[in-house]
């Protein structure tokens, strides 16, 4: 059968072609607009079926309360990522400095923090 690269239109070398990772995430795709499922299916040819409802409780707009739900989620998310973490993971989540100098890709993602 023919190579996962090549079926999704990389090719398997040189330039990418239509339908590869670098031209769908890649520079002049959009970044904040780039759909995962339209990806997907154009690297694939298949076409996905998920539904947010299979794993998320579907939330009513219209509901009255929602405003103060929001703000209430807001605030909560505000104080979580103001608070500080000795852990370099949590920290950078948060969007706080990292000192990561002398550090390399496996130490700040795959080594064990000890």
């Amino acid at each position: 059968s023919q190579p996962a690269a090549a079926a999704a239109g990389g090719g398997g070398g040189g330039a990418p072609g239509p339908g590869s990772f670098h031209q769908i995430s890649g520079p002049g795709a959009g970044g904040k607009d780039w759909d995962q499922f339209a990806a997907f299916e154009r690297m694939t040819g298949a076409k996905t079926t998920y539904s947010e409802e299979q794993y998320t409780t579907a939330l009513n707009k219209s509901d009255p309360r929602m405003k103060a739900i929001e703000a209430r989620a807001e605030r909560i998310a505000r104080e979580i990522e103001g608070q500080s973490s000795s852990n370099t993971h949590v920290a950078e989540e948060r969007g706080h400095y990292i000192d990561d100098s002398g550090m390399d890709e496996e130490d700040k993602y795959s080594g064990v923090l000890r």
